[in-house]
């Protein structure tokens, strides 16, 4: 009986053991799911073109309302002044080691103070955002607050959410009605950013932003994207993606957290390695002490008998 109760004990400490090993493993897949992601994402941006950079750095118009991409009056320009061809999100699509892609056309509308005011020009951001893919890209860090955000279904509409800073100096809200190049949109909804990251102040259907008049552009909106998100498969794979992007666009600008990645993955692969270690060697460890235990209540009955 002192035997087998040991025994038992034994078998009991081993369950145990690798039960809360298992559990203690899958907790941790569930807490740092979210952590996978971070650092895997890159941006491609067009590069202007030698004119282009030549005329956006060059001096503003006497009546002081040139802006830093050549504008002089009220309209439309792209960020950067350079578009990619909506054709190239395709083609990165279809690389090895992307995982996702999510495009956007980036705009500034500059609207003019009234004649004597005094004022100064202002500038607003404008996203055109891929809305089925909501989360990659510009908008994937704004946190709705009040209304809806932009679904599949408003790929063709004349839809558009609005940052609160932006709804609370315009005095809008969800039903409100904006006018965008001539374009009236109506608010879906209002969403809050954090500070400092130049959010856009609306967003716009991708679809509906292509269709506005190019303004300052010299080529016709529809079909463009100014910026490409895309999603690497792992962390590990940012370089290689890095390196297939550098080849498919040679002349495009690439950026990426691939610092953050290689951190980030280095700090999962300890974690794992650590619970894993964990269970192992408990495990082996209430094993030994099993073993010992029985092996010492055989010794006694062995003894008490001679």
């Amino acid at each position: 009986m002192l035997v087998a109760t040991g025994l038992a004990v034994g078998v009991g400490l081993v369950l145990a053991t690798t039960a809360t090993a298992a559990a203690v493993d899958d907790a941790q897949t569930a807490v740092l799911h979210t952590l996978n992601g971070i650092g895997t994402d890159l941006t491609v941006t067009a590069t202007p073109s030698a004119d282009r950079r030549a005329g956006a750095t060059g001096s503003g118009s006497a009546d002081g309302s040139g802006s830093a991409d050549g504008a002089s009056s009220t309209g439309l320009s792209v960020a950067g002044g350079a578009v990619l061809d909506s054709s190239t999100v395709r083609a990165i699509a279809g690389l090895a080691h992307v995982a996702g892609v999510a495009d956007s056309l980036v705009l500034s509308e500059i609207t003019l103070p009234p004649t004597g005011s005094g004022g100064i020009p202002t500038s607003t951001r404008i996203d055109g955002i891929d809305v089925t893919r909501l989360g990659l890209g510009p908008a994937a860090s704004a946190t709705l607050r009040s209304g809806r955000s932009l679904s599949r279904a408003d790929s063709r509409g004349d839809v558009a959410v609005i940052d609160t800073q932006y709804a609370a100096a315009h005095h809008l809200g969800v039903g409100s009605t904006i006018t965008v190049a001539g374009t009236r949109f109506a608010v879906v909804g209002i969403v809050s950013q954090p500070t400092a990251t130049g959010a856009a102040s609306i967003y716009l259907p991708l679809a509906a932003a292509q269709r506005l008049p190019a303004g300052q552009h010299s080529e016709p909106l529809a079909g463009k994207v100014s910026t490409i998100y895309v999603s690497a498969s792992t962390a590990a794979d940012v370089g290689a993606v890095e390196t297939e992007l550098a080849a498919l666009l040679p002349s495009a600008t690439l950026s990426s957290s691939r610092d953050l990645a290689e951190a980030v993955n280095g700090s999962l692969a300890s974690a794992t390695t650590l619970m894993h270690d964990l269970g192992t060697w408990l495990t082996v460890g209430v094993l030994l002490a099993t073993v010992a235990a029985a092996s010492l209540f055989t010794l006694a009955s062995v003894t008490r008998r001679t």
